[in-house]
């Protein structure tokens, strides 16, 4: 298979269209403050949100979120921010082991960030996943708008 192909379907190809358009619209949008609103303040966002992930602090996991924050799990289903907190609360899910890889673009006042997350499940073998996250510069900080992973076989 190769790079550019998607398992799934139409489903993956309405998911990478939709965050192509949401890229799109970000980066014509409203100019970016120079103070952190950078590569380099998304990177700093980006390892703040993950140490925040480690360390399973849920509210500071939240306060990076937009309101209308989505998370497209593994199996392509997606939840919106209030299933995913939910989710996090609960300890449902596999949990989280590290990330690598982090690799974070920005485009006018939108990000990107990619890289490989490693979960583990209960009584199972850690897995990896491939993430694609959608940020946005809103009231003078890096918020996630969205996520999602895709594991790695």
């Amino acid at each position: 298979m190769s790079p550019m192909t998607f398992s799934g379907g139409t489903r993956m190809k309405r998911i990478f269209t939709t965050v192509l358009m949401l890229i799109a619209i970000l980066a014509i949008s409203a100019p970016v403050s120079q103070a952190q609103g950078d590569k380099a303040g998304l990177e700093k966002a980006v390892n703040t949100f993950f140490d925040s992930v480690k360390s399973n602090d849920v509210d500071k996991i939240k306060a990076h979120y937009t309101a209308d924050y989505t998370f497209t799990g593994p199996d392509g289903k997606m939840m919106s921010m209030a299933d995913r907190i939910k989710m996090l609360k609960e300890g449902t899910g596999a949990a989280f082991q590290s990330v690598s890889e982090i690799v974070v673009r920005t485009y006018g006042s939108g990000g990107l960030a990619t890289g490989i997350v490693t979960t583990k499940a209960v009584e199972a073998e850690p897995e990896q996943s491939r993430f694609l996250q959608v940020w946005t510069w809103q009231g003078e900080q890096w918020r996630l708008a969205a996520s999602q992973v895709t594991p790695l076989k």
